[in-house]
């Protein structure tokens, strides 16, 4: 009898294991859309705004299968870039021809720790720039390669 209940507390306390490991548990993650007025005040963003594109709100976006993403207002930077200038008249004809053309970027990520590796593809060109990801709850503090701390605040 003492060794039937024994048998079925290991049974349930696997059950919950297992169901605490599927959803997740409690483990922390970068993954997810971030955001800081930072992101806003950048000199990028301000040229662009300057170029009469619209810029809103800018969040990164970390998925589960690595990709980094900028979001301008929900959509891909690119995205948004090329739609933004299109749209402005002061720009010659030709010029918003060739928008439609660029090449993606493709940003992917990898945390091993706090030690943060993000890789840019563009146009044929491959960067890789080294930092860290320091997570407190919904707050992200990001440094990559000597610039100063950026610190972002997870969008819910």
């Amino acid at each position: 009898m003492r060794k039937n209940r024994l048998m079925i507390l290991a049974v349930l306390l696997l059950s919950m294991a297992l169901l605490l490991t599927a959803c997740g548990g409690s483990k922390a993650t970068i993954v997810g859309k971030w955001t800081s007025p930072a992101l806003q005040e950048n000199a990028a963003a301000q040229l662009f705004e300057g170029m009469g594109v619209k810029i809103g709100n800018i969040e990164y976006e970390f998925t589960a299968d690595g990709k980094m993403n900028t979001l301008m207002d929900g959509q891909p930077m690119m995205e948004a870039l090329t739609k933004g200038l299109q749209e402005n008249s002061d720009l010659p004809d030709e010029i918003k021809a060739s928008l439609g053309a660029q090449a993606d970027m493709d940003v992917t990520y990898k945390l091993e720790g706090e030690k943060l590796t993000v890789t840019t593809k563009y146009q044929g060109v491959e960067t890789t720039a080294e930092g860290t990801a320091k997570l407190n709850g919904d707050k992200l503090s990001l440094t990559v390669e000597g610039q100063s701390a950026m610190e972002l605040t997870r969008v819910k």
